[in-house]
């Protein structure tokens, strides 16, 4: 019986529809499955900041709970990376950051949290533990593999838009508005 850790990830913003140069909070939330029985190794989360987006990297927290879960946090003007060197079964993480919303509108935000089965450092990643075996490497996310025993990441995408405005009548759109008796000659 194989024993594998599984994570989930769920991204969020808010607000969902903001106005040109206003500020959001997008919040990553990193968790074990109700399928996952063990630690994942060597976690990390990355958030490349799109186009149309103003990363504030000082407005960057990590909450944990769950364990020991010391993490190193880097940040640069395009993206957020966080990683873990274990994530215990049980724990769970939430990044927070805040970014002015410099459009056009819409602006789609990704987040994806890749792991490892199995704690084999200080040999680097996805690198063959064996001169003999070239597939001797630790079990985590191989991008180049078409979802396989290998499948080890997962990723939540937010859209962030602008408010609907107004039509040029001035009412509301889907609203129903009364208007009192108007004049025959108006």
């Amino acid at each position: 019986e194989i024993v594998e850790p599984d994570l989930q990830i769920e991204k969020t913003v808010d607000p969902i529809a903001a106005a040109l140069g206003s500020v959001v909070t997008f919040s990553i939330s990193i968790d074990h499955t109700t399928e996952s029985l063990t630690t994942a190794y060597d976690v990390i989360v990355t958030d490349y900041i799109p186009t149309g987006l103003i990363l504030n990297e000082a407005s960057v927290q990590v909450v944990t709970t769950g364990g020991p879960l010391g993490q190193s946090i880097v940040t640069t003007p395009t993206s957020v990376l966080v990683r873990w060197d274990e994530f215990p079964l049980g724990a769970t993480a939430v990044i927070t950051f805040e970014a002015v919303f410099s459009g056009p509108a819409p602006v789609f935000n990704s987040a994806n949290v890749e792991w490892s089965t199995l704690q084999i450092d200080p040999a680097p990643r996805l690198v063959p533990q064996s001169s003999y075996n070239t597939d001797s490497t630790e079990r985590r996310y191989d991008p180049l593999a078409q979802a396989g025993p290998n499948d080890y990441t997962v990723s939540s995408e937010v859209r962030l838009s602008t408010p609907p405005r107004l039509p040029h009548t001035g009412f509301a759109p889907g609203e129903i508005t009364e208007l009192p008796q108007q004049p025959s000659n108006f």
